[in-house]
This record gives C-alpha cells, structure tokens and sequence, in this order.
C-alpha cells in the first residue's frame, strides 16, 4: 500500500516539474510576443489638405475618424493637423488627399529632444 501512495507521489512530483519547465520556457516567449505588438504601432503627426468636408465624410467611411485635429484656412480649401498611428496612416495614403507628414514618429521626435537637453 505504502509504495502505491509513493508512487503517486512521485508522479505528482514529476509532473508539477514538466509544468514548471514549461512555464519557465514559454513564459517568456509570450512575454516578448506581448511586448512586440506594442513596439509595432507608430504614432505620426500629419497635415491633411481638404477642398471640401464631403472629403471628410469619405475618410470616415474608409474608417478613419479624424477627431482631436486642429484646423487651418487654406486657399482652396482647409487642413487638418492630425495625429494618426500607422493603421491609420495607411487608410489615409489610400485615399487620393494630399497629406504631409510632419513628424514620422512622435515617440523618436520626444525621445531625441530629451536626450539633446
């Protein structure tokens, strides 16, 4: 009787041994493939050039809500200084507006003014 009990035993053992090898394996795999999504995103400031807010109407269409922008006259028409991430960058380059990026990547821009003062 005793050795079936140290048999189970030992079995529980081994297994809650392969668990913990496999959490120590990948568990950190995961973590890199988490970590690696948020590294993808890039965050751009760009000028949009309309003639006309039927223009806008199409971008949100397409599924490109143009919200927190600031707004400037232009002759022909008017533009829009946005924040977009690269998702919406790319929805933005399909579309036939004229756009000018101002800064490629925000955090870069940030990161290189701190590290210049």
């Amino acid at each position: 009787m005793k050795t079936g009990i140290a048999n189970q035993f030992k079995m529980i053992n081994y297994f809650s041994k392969i668990l913990i090898l496999q959490i120590l394996i990948f568990f950190p795999l995961f973590l890199k493939g988490c970590c690696s999504i948020s590294t993808e995103i890039k965050h751009s400031k760009v000028k949009i050039h309309f003639q006309s807010k039927e223009q806008i109407k199409q971008l949100a269409l397409d599924g490109l809500i143009l919200d927190h922008s600031f707004y400037e006259r232009e002759s022909g028409g008017f533009s829009l200084i946005v924040v977009l991430d690269n998702k919406e960058l790319k929805i933005l380059s399909k579309s036939k507006l004229k756009y000018d990026v101002i800064i490629d990547d925000l955090i870069d821009d940030y990161n290189s003014r701190i590290n210049n003062e």
